[in-house]
């Protein structure tokens, strides 16, 4: 429980920051792909469950984009994302 009251501002960005690219990253999926796969992406809430599995690197495999811009610029930069934050956090490298 020490750890948690000395770290809580850093872990309060890390999550901050994943909670954003989250989002923004369900967002923008949700904008490419609703007219592709719309039983997929169909609302903002559906692409959330896309962007959590790609985010924490579980990646399911139910919800995938079909798109060349969506498959290459979202769904990688997402999942190297989500790599680099667990990394450093379990590396001692400090965000701030």
């Amino acid at each position: 429980m020490q750890a948690f009251k000395q770290e809580y501002r850093i872990l309060l960005a890390a999550f901050s920051i994943l909670l954003i690219m989250m989002v923004l990253a369900a967002s923008g999926m949700y904008l490419i792909e609703k007219d592709i796969q719309p039983e997929k992406f169909g609302s903002i809430p559906d692409a959330m469950w896309w962007a959590i599995t790609t985010l924490t690197t579980v990646g399911y495999g139910d919800v995938t984009p079909i798109t060349p811009w969506a498959s290459f610029c979202w769904h990688h930069y997402l999942t190297w994302y989500g790599y680099g934050c667990i990394t450093r956090r379990h590396s001692g490298i400090k965000f701030f």
